[in-house]
């Protein structure tokens, strides 16, 4: 398949105009830090859903690193607790 360029293709404006402003609104569920390191505390930083343990995989660079998540997601939840 040939690309077509803009200057080939005949009857469309060679000029778009961009930059228009949407707004967008989204939920953000706030996390805790302390939850965060209550969890860390108890399970250490080892995936409690797949077992990983990023400084057994990855070495020392890995050490202390884990993404904490909820086994039910927040949004699930619909409330504080």
């Amino acid at each position: 398949m040939n690309p077509v360029y803009p200057d080939e293709v005949s009857g469309q404006p060679l000029e778009f105009i961009e930059g228009a402003v949407k707004q967008v609104t989204i939920n953000a569920y706030e996390r805790n830090p302390k939850a965060r390191a209550a969890c860390i505390a108890k399970y250490g930083a080892i995936c409690q859903v797949c077992d990983l343990n990023f400084e057994s995989k990855y070495g020392a660079i890995g050490k202390g690193f884990i993404h904490v998540h909820h086994k039910v997601d927040l949004a699930t939840i619909g409330e504080s607790y």
